[in-house]
């Protein structure tokens, strides 16, 4: 399993043009700026929010199973996949996670719109 360590994470909100950005700094491979959904369950409050912390690549990847990392502090990376999203965060949130992100596996895809499912009631972290 790989682990990324994050510098600084932030979700960026553009009031002008309604959109929504993720900035991730570091490490270098993936630095750069997202654009990114939120999920209809989950804390959804992330205006004017900062989510700093540790990326962690779970197992199994697409997280519809029961995820063995050790996500406490971290910030989840579930590929998109299978299952709900709900299942994906809330087997992650078990695990100890601060945050999800579920990485869209669609090039050119866009950031997939995440309705609630199975599980969406008892997430309580950002997706």
């Amino acid at each position: 399993m790989r682990t990324f360590t994050l510098l600084f994470l932030s979700l960026i909100f553009s009031i002008g043009l309604s959109a929504q950005f993720l900035y991730i700094e570091s490490p270098a491979s993936v630095e750069g700026t997202y654009t990114y959904g939120t999920a209809d369950f989950g804390e959804t409050n992330l205006l004017d929010t900062i989510w700093c912390g540790e990326l962690s690549l779970v197992d199994p990847a697409n997280g519809c199973d029961p995820i063995t990392t050790d996500l406490t502090g971290k910030i989840a990376i579930v590929d998109r996949e299978i299952c709900n999203f709900s299942i994906k965060a809330y087997n992650a949130q078990l695990q100890g996670a601060i945050a999800v992100i579920i990485a869209n596996n669609l090039a050119n895809d866009g950031a997939p719109g995440m309705a609630s499912g199975t599980n969406g009631e008892l997430v309580t972290v950002p997706v």
